[in-house]
C-alpha cells in the first residue's frame, strides 16, 4: 500500500486502488481540485419517517400507552400529584425511536462516453469517480454511476478496481441524444432514494441537464501549443457555478491512466507455425508500426506492433517476392514493403510488396563494375534498412540502402542510391563507400549517415541545411561502437538519439542540448540506447550476461525486462517511441512498451510462452 501524506489521508481508501505512486501522485490533485468545486453533498434529516425500532428517550409528551410505570404508580399512591403532574405537562412518556433517512441515500453520476470526452476528458471522468465516491460516503449514502450511452444496463455500484476499468472501457463514437438522457431520468425518477443526481460529459449533456434542473459537470479539453489543460465547469442548481482548469500530467502517465492504470494487462501470446519465427535480425518501420525481418523460407515477414497490451495482438504475415532470392535490404515506404535483392553480381532488383507505392520505382538496377567488388555477398549479412530519399525526384525512384562491404570490422556498409533518371534509366551509386552506415530515417528531411574517420567515429545528419551534428566514438567489436535508438523529447522531432561508445564503459548520447555522458556495466552488452518523455535522461539498452534479459540502465532509472526463455538473438530499439523488440534463439518474438511497462506482443512459433 502507498503511503499518503497527511493532506491525502482522506483520501487513501480511494486512491490506494492504484499500485503506482507516479499515477496516485498524478491523480490526486485534479481529484482535491474537482472536490472543491463540486462541494459536499448536501443532506437532511428526515425525522419522524421510517419504521418503528425501539425505544429512543424519555419525553414529556406523547400517548397515555407509553406512560411511564413509575408514573401508573404514581397515580395508584398519590392521584392528586398524579392529576397536578399531568396538569403542567410533567409527566414522562417513552419515546420511539425510527430509522432514520438521509436525504443523499444514493448519489447517482451518469457519464458520457462519446467522441468529445475521449482523450484528456476521460482523465477528468477518472477523477470525479473518485471525488464522487468519497463524497458520498462522506454524506453515509450509497454512491452508483452509468454510462448515458447504455441506457439499458445496470448501473454500477461503489468504486472498485473493476468498476474503474469499466468507465475507461467505456468509449463509443455516439453522441448523446435526449432519448439517452430521457430513459436514465426516468429510471433515476423511479428510485424516491435518487437525491443527488449528476451528469458528466460535453455540451450537449450539460445542455440536457440544465433543461431538466440537474447538476452537471461540463469537461472540455482545451487545446494548446505549449500545456495540455482541460476545463470543468460545475453547475448545482440553487448554487453558484464553478470553474476549474486543471493541467494533465505528462503524457506517459496519462497513457497509463487511459490504458492500464492497474499495471495488470498483459499481452496474449501470440501461437503461430514455426516458419513465423524471424530468420534474421529485426527491423522497425519508420512510423514504428511494424517489425519487418526476413522469413524463414524466404520473403519477408512483418510483425504487428499494438498501441498496448490491451490491443489485440495480430498475427505476423509473410511477403513473398518473384525471384526468391535472400533480401539484402528492406523497408516499409507509404503503404508498400520495399525490399532489394541482388539477383546477379551486376545488379539490384527491387520489389514492392503488400501495396502500391508511386515513388518507389520496381525493377532492376544495374551496378556498376567499380562497386561490383565491394559488395558482400556472404550469407549472414544481417537485414538492412531501405528508405526512400526526402524531396526525391518525382519523375522515378531515389532509394537509399546499405549494402555489406567486403572488409573487416563491425557493421562495416556502404551507402548506396538508387537513381531512374527521367528516361527511366536505372543506375546505382554510393556515397561515403569507405564508412560505415548508421541508420536512415524517412522524415521528410533527415537521413542519418555515420562516417568512418581515421581515429573514431563520425556522425552526421545531413540531408537539411542546417549544421550538421557531429560525435565522435571508438568503434569496439562486441558493442559495434554506435546505436541510434527513439530520442523523446531529448532530439528534434525529425532526428534520433545517438551514441556512441568512447572507452570502456562509457558511452556519449547527443541530443539536442550536447552531449550527455552513459555508463554500461562490466559483463552487459550494450545493445542500444533509448529515451522516454518522462525521463530527462537517456538510456543505455543492455544485455545480461547469459543473455536471458535486458536491462535499460540510465543516469537516474534502471528497469529489467522480463525474463525470456531462451537466449536473446537479436535487438532493435524504435525510432517512433519507446519500445524495444527482440528474439530468442528458439524463434520467440517479443516487444515491449518502456512506457507501459509491459509486452505488448509475444510470438511463440513453438507453442510456448514466457
Amino acid at each position: 500500500m502507498i503511503s499518503q501524506p497527511d493532506a491525502l489521508a482522506s483520501w487513501e481508501p480511494f486512491l490506494r486502488l492504484f499500485p503506482d505512486a507516479d499515477l496516485v501522485a498524478a491523480l490526486a490533485p485534479l481529484a482535491q481540485r474537482l472536490d472543491a468545486a463540486l462541494g459536499p453533498m448536501r443532506t437532511r434529516d428526515r425525522v419522524d419517517e421510517g419504521d418503528p425500532d425501539g425505544f429512543s428517550d424519555i419525553g414529556r409528551r406523547g400517548p397515555y400507552e407509553r406512560l411511564l410505570l413509575s408514573e401508573w404508580l404514581l397515580a395508584d399512591e398519590a392521584p392528586d400529584e398524579f392529576l397536578r403532574r399531568a396538569a403542567m405537562g410533567e409527566h414522562g412518556f417513552l419515546q420511539l425511536a425510527r430509522r432514520t433517512r438521509t436525504g443523499g441515500r444514493i448519489s447517482f453520476a451518469l457519464f458520457d462516453a462519446g467522441p468529445s470526452q475521449i482523450g484528456g476528458p476521460r482523465i477528468a471522468h477518472l477523477a470525479l469517480l473518485i471525488v464522487l465516491a468519497r463524497r458520498a460516503e462522506a454524506a453515509k449514502a450509497r454512491f452508483r454511476w452509468a454510462i448515458l450511452q447504455k441506457p439499458d444496463q445496470e448501473a454500477t455500484v461503489g468504486l472498485t478496481e473493476s468498476s474503474i476499468r469499466a468507465l475507461l472501457l467505456a468509449r463509443t463514437s455516439a453522441a448523446p441524444t435526449a432519448e439517452m438522457w430521457d430513459k436514465w431520468r426516468a429510471r433515476a425518477a423511479a428510485q424516491s432514494d435518487v437525491d443527488d443526481f449528476w451528469a458528466i460529459g460535453g455540451e450537449r449533456l450539460a445542455r440536457f441537464a440544465a433543461h431538466d434542473g440537474a447538476a452537471s459537470v461540463l469537461v472540455r479539453d482545451e487545446l494548446g501549443l505549449e500545456t495540455s489543460e482541460i476545463s470543468a465547469h460545475v453547475h448545482r442548481p440553487g448554487r453558484a457555478d464553478s470553474h476549474v482548469q486543471l493541467l494533465l500530467p505528462p503524457d506517459a502517465i496519462c497513457a497509463r491512466l487511459l490504458r492500464d492504470p492497474f499495471a495488470a494487462a498483459v499481452a496474449t501470446p501470440t501461437q503461430a507455425r514455426p516458419n513465423m519465427a524471424p530468420a534474421s535480425n529485426l527491423l522497425f518501420t519508420p512510423s514504428g508500426g511494424k517489425l519487418i525481418a526476413r522469413a524463414q523460407g524466404g520473403g519477408l515477414i512483418a510483425y504487428p506492433v499494438p498501441n498496448s497490451p490491451r490491443s489485440g495482438p495480430g498475427y505476423p504475415k509473410i511477403y513473398q517476392h518473384p525471384a526468391r532470392q535472400k533480401i539484402l535490404a528492406a523497408g516499409r515506404i507509404g503503404k508498400a514493403y520495399v525490399i532489394v535483392t541482388r539477383p546477379a553480381t551486376d545488379a539490384l532488383l527491387v520489389y514492392c510488396l503488400g501495396g502500391k507505392n508511386g515513388n518507389v520505382a520496381a525493377g532492376g538496377y544495374p551496378l556498376d563494375a567499380k562497386y561490383q567488388g565491394t559488395i558482400d555477398t556472404i550469407s549472414d549479412a544481417p537485414l538492412l534498412p531501405c528508405f526512400a530519399e526526402p524531396h526525391a525526384n518525382p519523375e522515378g525512384s531515389r532509394l537509399i540502402i546499405a549494402l555489406p562491404r567486403n572488409s573487416a570490422g563491425p557493421r562495416r556498409l556502404s551507402i548506396a542510391h538508387l537513381h531512374r533518371d527521367g528516361k527511366g534509366a536505372a543506375y546505382v551509386s554510393q556515397r561515403y563507400s569507405n564508412g560505415v552506415f548508421l541508420a536512415a530515417r524517412g522524415a521528410r528531411d533527415r537521413i542519418i549517415y555515420g562516417l568512418e574517420v581515421t581515429n573514431g567515429w563520425s556522425v552526421a545528419i545531413v540531408g537539411s541545411e542546417r549544421t550538421p551534428h557531429e560525435i565522435t566514438g571508438r568503434p569496439d567489436a562486441q558493442s559495434q561502437g554506435l546505436f541510434e535508438g527513439y530520442g523523446a523529447d531529448l532530439v528534434d522531432a525529425r532526428s534520433v538519439l545517438i551514441a556512441a561508445h568512447v572507452g570502456d564503459e562509457e558511452w556519449t548520447a547527443l541530443t539536442r542540448n550536447g552531449m550527455i555522458a552513459l555508463r554500461s556495466w562490466p559483463d552487459f552488452r550494450v545493445v542500444g540506447v533509448i529515451a522516454q518523455h518522462d525521463n530527462p535522461l537517456p538510456a543505455l539498452v543492455l544485455l545480461e550476461p547469459g543473455a536471458r534479459r535486458l536491462r535499460v540502465q540510465g543516469p537516474n532509472q534502471s528497469h529489467a525486462l522480463p525474463f525470456t526463455n531462451a537466449p536473446i538473438e537479436h535487438v532493435t530499439v524504435s525510432h517512433a517511441a519507446a519500445t524495444i523488440a527482440y528474439s530468442t534463439t528458439d524463434g520467440e518474438v517479443f516487444i515491449y512498451s518502456l512506457e507501459h511497462q509491459a509486452v505488448l506482443y509475444q510470438l511463440a512459433p513453438n507453442g510456448s510462452s514466457s
